[in-house]
């Protein structure tokens, strides 16, 4: 348990410091607007059957959201089908796939080469825009055990901290970890969950997650460099993932 313990806290202080060379070395990147909604379980959720164009200086890509709020081309069955292994993949907008087609991001890929590799196994993209860990768990806990995963992969940044603490979902009394309050909305959901329709493309004002802001003309870098500093970020997001969910199958 220690080495496990020492190598999860490695993986942590690696990913934080890759992202402050990342913002060092390339400044910063613009924030996508995404559509996110309130959940009927109290937290936000992807807008069910949103689709919709992210766009900047060199990206371009669509987001299709399924009926229950997964990124993905298709809607899931809650219950599992016989003979199949359920993954869920949590995070943020790093794990959604923000700035990349839907076959790029991670768990298409590992969706895909499990397949390649003869498992019949589905891998469900439960990415939200501006979550935090607590936000992440809960919604495991009221949503997503619904859907019976066989594995469940956490992606961890350290913006996590400042979600989790603006959300006041889960606080600690001591040492110990306690339920805060029973939900958390931010109040610019609440003025837009009502809308039936959306623009193709997203405006600002109508962006939903948390500190999500559409890139101004003239305040971005060059191409090169939100290249670069995406493929790094994605490294970083899948690394970390890839670690925790190998030492999940150790333990």
């Amino acid at each position: 348990m220690l080495v496990l313990a020492a190598a999860l806290v490695g993986v942590t202080l690696a990913a934080v410091a890759a992202e402050v060379a990342v913002r060092l070395l390339f400044g910063p990147q613009p924030r996508f607007p995404s559509r996110v909604v309130e959940a009927p379980w109290g937290l936000r959720m992807n807008e069910p059957g949103a689709v919709y164009r992210q766009q900047s200086a060199d990206v371009r890509v669509e987001i299709r959201i399924d009926a229950d709020g997964f990124r993905a081309d298709r809607d899931h069955p809650r219950a599992k089908p016989g003979g199949v292994r359920r993954i869920v993949a949590l995070g943020d907008a790093f794990t959604l796939g923000a700035a990349v087609e839907r076959e790029q991001t991670f768990s298409h890929v590992l969706e895909s080469e499990l397949r390649k590799a003869g498992l019949a196994v589905d891998v469900l993209n439960a990415g939200v825009p501006g979550f935090g860990t607590a936000e992440e768990c809960l919604y495991l806990e009221r949503a997503l055990f619904d859907y019976a995963p066989d594995l469940v992969l956490v992606s961890f940044r350290a913006e996590d901290l400042e979600e989790n603490e603006r959300a006041d979902l889960l606080r600690f009394d001591g040492r110990k970890l306690v339920a805060g309050r029973d939900s958390y909305v931010p109040a610019l959901l609440r003025t837009v969950r009502s809308a039936t329709s959306w623009p193709s493309t997203p405006t600002p004002g109508r962006c939903c997650a948390s500190g999500s802001r559409a890139a101004r003309p003239g305040a971005t870098r060059p191409r090169s460099s939100h290249r670069a500093a995406s493929r790094a970020r994605s490294w970083i997001a899948s690394t970390a993932t890839a670690a925790v969910a190998a030492f999940r199958w150790c333990s």
